[in-house]
């Protein structure tokens, strides 16, 4: 049977000595049909409501009788309950709300955080409009985002994803961002050599500014450690740089690969009390069977009698062989494998949720061996805290200048 149709459907019951030639003549002249079937003497179809005034002459011609049985579908609900106003009003304004409550905001969570306080997190993310009862399509998650790292400078990146009517705050924490004590003075250092992208400061003094090549261990942010007549200002802020990342691999073009023969032994031994008793062939576990070969251990410990039970250990040693064998890999797939395994050393040195802009590869053959050379650009946080160190002669230079 099809499925319901939006202006509805009419199960009607034919009868007659001719029933299946009037079926036939309304196909012929375009009339839809289905869910047939027989009972007894009568056959019931569905048809459209449109169509059954189209059924009269036929119904005429062939002598057969037709009978509705039942109506159903959209409109006819309609028809049979537009008396009934209240529940209907009521049927539309509900539909109208639930649109509009969908179109909000009502849950708000945050992943990730360990070093960092959620409810920081959540504090910064009102701050910037997004609170439970917000309209979602007014609301650009990326902006947001970058806000929220901006506020809070123990945090390297974070993701907003919205699902529903629930937005998830994803923050992964600053590498090394840790304060000595809670009022220790920092200045933000660079953690790679860089190239400085973007700087955004919230306390201290900028060092550097956009375009600019820093080393590590440079001063990106600057802090101030108290002084006579001063507070201390603590470095705060996020600066994001273009690092360059490298990855070397080789890889010979003799390969020596082990695989498995077939051979496997089994050896079981049982410690009661310190005592060891073999169950097998062998008689100590340092007996290796194989020159070649893969362990698998397996142990189960019961604690047997009572008050005092006695510990007792049951260990299963599984002994693979493997033999090693010489493969020839031809030089496509000797430089596959070698740009893969740089590749892979590359993007490990990336940290998470760094952006790379750019990679290059070089692969030179010498002698046997495939050397290849992955190189990249990462946009990523190259900022991390260091404790100042107070020295009178600094800081009384530093207040000399500030004034």
């Amino acid at each position: 049977m099809k499925p319901q149709r939006l202006g509805g459907e009419v199960q009607i019951e034919i009868s007659g000595p001719r029933c299946e030639q009037l079926v036939n003549m309304a196909v012929t002249r375009g009339i839809s049909m289905w869910g047939l079937t027989r009972e007894d003497e009568t056959l019931r179809t569905w048809i459209e409501p449109a169509d059954f005034s189209s059924l009269r002459p036929l119904v005429r011609e062939t002598n057969c009788s037709v009978h509705i049985l039942q109506r159903r579908g959209v409109s006819f609900w309609w028809r049979s309950n537009f008396h009934r106003r209240s529940m209907v009003v009521g049927l539309v304004v509900c539909l109208l709300v639930l649109v509009f409550m969908s179109s909000l905001v009502w849950v708000i969570e945050v992943e990730g955080a360990e070093e960092v306080d959620a409810d920081a997190v959540l504090t910064a993310a009102h701050e910037e409009g997004l609170t439970p009862g917000t309209w979602r399509h007014n609301l650009v998650l990326t902006d947001i985002a970058r806000a929220i790292e901006r506020r809070i400078p123990a945090v390297t990146w974070v993701g907003l994803h919205m699902q529903g009517v629930k937005v998830t705050i994803e923050v992964l924490d600053k590498t090394g961002y840790s304060r000595l004590t809670a009022d220790a003075v920092v200045d933000i250092v660079a953690a790679e050599d860089a190239t400085v992208k973007e700087i955004y400061v919230l306390a201290g003094t900028p060092e550097v500014t956009e375009g600019m090549t820093v080393s590590r261990g440079d001063v990106l942010i600057r802090g101030y450690a108290a002084v006579e007549g001063l507070g201390a200002v603590s470095a705060s802020g996020t600066v994001r740089g273009l690092v360059r990342h490298m990855g070397l691999a080789e890889v010979q073009l003799d390969q020596k690969v082990m695989v498995p023969t077939g051979r496997k032994m089994v050896s079981t031994f049982i410690s009661v009390g310190g005592l060891q008793l073999p169950l097998g062939w062998r008689r100590e576990k340092e007996e290796f069977p194989f020159e070649h070969y893969r362990l698998q251990r397996e142990a189960k410990t019961l604690s047997v009698g009572w008050p005092k039970p006695l510990r007792v250990e049951i260990e299963r040693l599984k002994f693979e062989e493997f033999s090693d064998y010489i493969r020839n890999l031809t030089l496509p797939e000797a430089e596959q494998l070698a740009l893969a395994k740089a590749g892979h050393r590359m993007r490990s040195e990336i940290p998470q949720h760094a952006v790379v802009l750019e990679t290059e590869s070089t692969v030179t053959l010498t002698e046997d061996t495939v050397v290849a050379q992955v190189r990249g650009m990462s946009l990523q946080d190259v900022g991390v805290e260091r404790p100042i160190e107070e020295q009178s002669g600094d800081s009384s230079e530093k207040k000399d200048n500030r004034e």
